[in-house]
């Protein structure tokens, strides 16, 4: 679900609505790129190498590739970046409506590409200048972990939810399983008493991947993001 569709569904905790006023902000800039109302579009990240996204949920939810069109927009950050620095003052200086639409554009323009055939050449323009400079070539490897290694991911703007039958696998971050079974160990040696937080947030994942397994979706630990033959 979207944050459109929390909010219709009245599971948002507390007041503060699920979908804030800088989503529907941004919502708003963003259907000038994929065409589409807020409410169709559902934010996934690019990962090279099946492995998952550490940082984007509990579980990684892999979904199959006949499940993102070749059309697919896709941006080279967070989407949330736009309402930031250096985006922020270029549109605030055309705050001019017909300015400030083109001002969008331009920046929407260079930000973003399709899936089919912008990807491989986004993310390497992505990672380069990252790291130190190299004489030899990037490797698929390289630019994975780059991609990886903070929680600046490329974001695509996918129209339309998915099923269980569209996942492809379920990955689990290795931090997470280690934390969770610690947690676990201590509290049946009485070492620690979690709090109501830590034993809920167990819980959560034991039921979610007891349900993709009893769905027959394939939940493993991602334990590393590189290129690696399994």
């Amino acid at each position: 679900m979207n944050a459109y569709d929390l909010e219709e569904l009245d599971l948002t905790i507390g007041s503060k609505p699920a979908a804030s006023t800088t989503r529907k902000t941004i919502d708003a800039w963003l259907t000038k790129l994929h065409k589409h109302e807020p409410r169709q579009i559902y934010f996934a990240a690019v990962e090279l190498n099946g492995t998952g996204i550490g940082f984007y949920g509990d579980i990684c939810l892999v979904l199959s590739p006949r499940e993102i069109p070749e059309n697919t927009k896709v941006l080279d950050r967070n989407s949330y970046n736009l309402l930031q620095e250096p985006f922020l003052t270029e549109i605030r200086r055309h705050e001019e409506h017909d300015k400030k639409r083109q001002a969008l554009n331009t920046i929407l323009g260079e930000v973003s590409g399709t899936w089919g055939s912008d990807i491989g050449l986004m993310a390497a323009i992505k990672i380069v200048g990252s790291d130190a400079p190299r004489e030899r070539r990037l490797t698929t490897g390289q630019i994975s972990e780059a991609l990886l290694s903070d929680e600046d991911y490329m974001e695509v703007l996918k129209v339309g939810s998915f099923a269980v039958e569209d996942l492809e696998a379920g990955r689990l971050a290795l931090a997470d399983v280690v934390a969770e079974d610690q947690i676990e160990r201590d509290y049946s040696l009485g070492h620690l008493a979690p709090d109501h937080h830590t034993v809920l947030w167990a819980q959560q994942r034991r039921k979610a991947i007891s349900a993709l397994r009893k769905a027959g979706v394939s939940v493993n630990v991602a334990r590393t993001s590189g290129r690696v033959k399994r």
